[in-house]
């Protein structure tokens, strides 16, 4: 009798897998994807928060996984370790992402009706009120929050990741977290 396909791949390690897997042995890749689908539940768990459903974030996880997958480098971390934090950022990502979107204020949302009069840019009126508003807005963030944090923010709003904003701006990662922390306290506390 031969060896299924469960045992066939039980015995290997995760880092022997990901390896059968980059030289392109699919089963190698279902097998790691099904033995990492419980860090993925707990993940995705863990990062749930009601903006976004439960499966989306499951889909996002093993996307993540997959991608880990095909990127894994034996020589820099232990599959394990690096699978979660691939899926981690993916999470991260897709929340940041949804929570964005939903963060648009009603009364910045445009009605179908006014969308071919902006489309041909023919109001010119409503265009600098827009230019006005948004001024506004950066005159108040400048006075609510530190130099420092507004400069976060700014780099933070332009898809920034936290290491490169503490690269940026010449300080620790944890002192970028600090003021992410601090401006999200003084923004919903407005």
């Amino acid at each position: 009798m031969g060896i299924s396909f469960v045992e066939k791949y039980e015995i290997l390690s995760d880092n022997e897998l990901a390896s059968k897997s980059q030289e392109g042995d699919g089963e190698a890749s279902v097998a790691l994807l099904r033995r990492h689908m419980g860090l993925i539940k707990n993940r995705a768990a863990a990062f749930y928060n009601g903006s976004i459903e439960m499966e989306d974030l499951m889909q996002e996880g093993i996307i993540a996984l997959y991608q880990c997958i095909k990127s894994f480098d034996s020589a820099e971390a232990s599959f394990p370790t690096f699978a979660r934090l691939c899926v981690d950022r993916a999470l991260m990502s897709e929340i940041r992402a949804i929570s964005r979107k939903k963060r648009i204020p009603k009364d910045k949302l445009v009605s179908l009706e006014d969308v071919s009069v902006m489309a041909d840019g023919s109001d010119p009126e409503r265009m600098l009120i827009e230019t006005e508003e948004v001024s506004d807005l950066n005159v108040n963030l400048q006075r609510l929050l530190s130099k420092l944090e507004y400069k976060v923010l700014m780099l933070y709003l332009h898809n920034y990741s936290v290491a490169d904003i503490a690269e940026a701006l010449s300080v620790s990662e944890k002192s970028v977290n600090n003021a992410l922390y601090r401006i999200r306290n003084k923004l919903t506390n407005l």
